[in-house]
């Protein structure tokens, strides 16, 4: 449908037209449309008046009978006429043009034809070369430029050494049959190392990069000169150099173009070589002579120091050991070999250097030793082309153990026993921090590994026990003292940070310490009583009081929470409680044997004792779970508790308790 509106913005057509398509369809023709010949390439000066012809006619292919119509937009100033009356089986034209007084260069024009099919022939163009010079439309020899290998440095075939005279040019040159322009785009000279692998470039040279490749006579030169990688190329090797097509280019225009207008050389090659060379191998690492020696734990004691095949000097640059963890990677200690206040090289062997680590190794570990390139470097290099001016080791690495850990031990003699203890084994707490069963007797430093604690059997609350008829064992304990519940307080809810037991089995006649009884006291009488107890203290297993423990010292932790009844025996009669007091089982006998009193004339003194729901003939209460500090060899706790069983006749006992109970001050733990 076609529409016409008045305005754009109007929806209403003033007409509407409906539209129809009619399409022909038949076989596809041949669409090879007419051909054209017309001026290739003309030569004017200025002011020059030129004409020219074009003609156009049907291949015998075309499936066109007639042109109907010659094509083309003529540039400014030239006229174009059709001479042929149209549609016709062949059709010309003339071109006419005057040459602008001040025009110069190139007037390039194109044109085409169409057939009665509609068929376009392939455009022609056509130039016009305008100049006051004289020019020339005949090809003219662009020759590319060749290299001559004779002629350059290394020359084909050439042998270079390092003996005087004789090693390997710094500037190397390469000459070509003629003068050139420096190409416009990247064209590369490249050396190559012949080797198991092929060719292995070593290096390229951009020869249109002025500052790589110099043309010696210029901007157009036959001579090129470069600097040679020395340091790639080794002695006793083969090498090639390739020079790239593109690097040696004749820039000369043909404004007709009946020859090319760029013109390069062909990929050109040749080889060369060096003689062998006996190079000094670089350091070598021997781990086994080393110390640590690899897979070897350290040898307490002994001096740190690397090992090597030859004699060494100290690197200028820093270089650096490394003592890595293996458990974790975590790098240790870091060495920087370059300084002397690290690393030494010692005179009376050139072949190791020593250095003291700063860090403390873990007991029984293993560590790795990373060992960088260049931490030592030859005394002696060789003059070997491509052998580095500094010859240093390798990088290497090789694993170690740390010393075995250090274990406490016991020295007994004929009247005393001596505990060795390894500082680490106690987290390096300050000896004096540490004690035996009797406070009084504190540790003391031996040397770096170790401190030591002594005593005499008889002495330090030391425990004995008979082995057989001459034999005996004396123990004791060292330990740390732990935090108290609270300042003065006998118990503690933190864990001994030391807690270690000495053994010393004495065997001899000597055991058996003569005794005997002095009988010269007043003549002992005994006078004896009997009672039934009225109360009875049970300590639960949990909060519900539901059963009673069984194990005379049942395993708790400071976590735990203990659940005590006290009872009546006599379900009738009520109960308070006066205090509750614990002691260790196993004591010091030593002032430090004082009792922990957690409840006190019926009141907690502990901050964690709570009085929990009751009868009157069992008072239950709890309270957090506490060792006594002051003990023997065992960490036993006997709790007891004063306990008073009320009936009407002291009914007045268990009313006062009660009433204090109600009314207790702050506790101090």
């Amino acid at each position: 449908m076609v529409e016409d509106f008045k305005k754009d913005d109007l929806t209403e057509p003033l007409s509407s037209i409906p539209f129809q398509f009619l399409l022909n369809v038949t076989e596809p023709g041949s669409c090879v449309g007419p051909s054209l010949i017309g001026p290739e390439c003309e030569v004017l000066k200025p002011g020059q008046q030129w004409s020219g012809e074009i003609s156009a006619s049907l291949p015998s292919n075309s499936e066109g009978t007639n042109i109907i119509a010659l094509l083309m937009s003529p540039p400014t100033g030239m006229t174009f006429e059709v001479l042929t009356t149209l549609p016709a089986p062949t059709a010309s034209a003339t071109l006419t043009y005057t040459v602008p007084e001040e025009a110069s260069g190139v007037l390039a024009f194109c044109y085409t034809a169409l057939d009665n099919n509609w068929v376009q022939g392939d455009p022609v163009c056509s130039k016009l070369l305008i100049s006051s010079d004289e020019v020339t439309t005949e090809p003219i020899d662009n020759e590319p430029p060749a290299l001559v290998p004779a002629l350059s440095i290394p020359a084909p075939g050439a042998k270079f050494s390092n003996k005087p005279g004789q090693g390997i040019p710094k500037t190397w040159r390469l000459t070509f049959s003629k003068p050139f322009d420096r190409p416009k785009t990247e064209a590369f000279i490249r050396i190559k190392a012949s080797g198991k692998k092929g060719l292995q470039q070593l290096a390229t040279f951009n020869v249109a990069d002025p500052e790589e490749v110099t043309f010696v006579d210029g901007e157009k030169s036959a001579v090129l000169e470069f600097k040679p990688p020395l340091n790639k190329l080794k002695d006793g090797a083969n090498f090639m150099i390739e020079v790239d097509a593109g690097t040696a280019v004749v820039y000369k225009k043909d404004l007709c173009g009946n020859a090319p207008a760029e013109n390069e050389n062909p990929v050109s090659m040749y080889g060369f070589e060096t003689e062998k060379c006996k190079s000094i191998p670089p350091p070598k690492i021997l781990p086994a002579e080393s110390i640590p020696a690899e897979g070897q734990p350290m040898a307490t004691g002994k001096p740190w120091q690397i090992k090597f095949s030859k004699k060494i000097k100290r690197p200028s640059k820093p270089a650096f050991i490394k003592i890595i963890m293996v458990d974790g990677n975590v790098e240790a200690a870091s060495f920087d070999v370059s300084d002397p206040s690290q690393v030494e090289f010692p005179d009376d062997d050139q072949t190791v250097l020593r250095y003291t680590p700063t860090f403390e190794m873990e007991d029984d570990k293993q560590y790795s030793l990373s060992i960088g390139k260049g931490i030592a470097v030859a005394a002696k290099t060789s003059n070997c082309k491509g052998d580095p001016k500094v010859n240093d080791n390798v990088m290497a690495n090789y694993n170690f153990l740390s010393p075995p850990p250090l274990k406490p031990f016991s020295s007994c003699d004929e009247n005393s026993m001596t505990f060795f203890v390894p500082h680490k084994y106690v987290s390096k707490i300050e000896p004096t921090l540490l004690h035996l069963h009797d406070k009084r007797c504190t540790a003391k430093n031996f040397d770096k590994d170790y401190l030591i604690v002594k005593t005499f059997y008889d002495e330090c609350a030391t425990k004995s026990k008979r082995l057989g008829p001459n034999s005996m064992r004396y123990m004791n304990t060292l330990r740390s003292t732990p935090e108290p519940v609270f300042a003065g307080a006998s118990a503690t809810r933190k864990v001994h940070e030391v807690d270690i037991r000495f053994i010393c089995d004495v065997k001899g006649t000597g055991v058996n310490t003569p005794r005997y009884n002095s009988n010269n006291g007043v003549e002992g009488r005994k006078f004896s009583g009997s009672t039934n107890m009225k109360t009875y203290l049970a300590l639960y297993t949990d909060k519900t009081f539901s059963k009673k423990t069984e194990l005379k010292f049942p395993n708790v932790s400071f976590s735990d929470v203990l659940y005590f009844g006290a009872n009546a025996d006599d379900s009738t009669n009520r109960l308070e409680i006066e205090s509750c007091r614990a002691v260790a089982k196993d004591k010091t006998c030593t002032d430090d044997d004082e009792p922990y009193v957690f409840i006190e004339k019926g009141c907690p003194v502990d901050s964690t004792v709570r009085f929990l729901d009751s009868t009157d003939s069992e008072l239950r209460f709890s309270i957090s779970a506490f060792a006594i500090i002051g003990k023997g060899l065992d960490h036993d706790v006997i709790v007891r508790c004063r306990m008073v069983a009320c009936n009407a006749r002291n009914a007045d006992d268990c009313d006062r308790l009660k009433e204090a109970r109600s009314s207790c001050g702050p506790a101090k733990g």
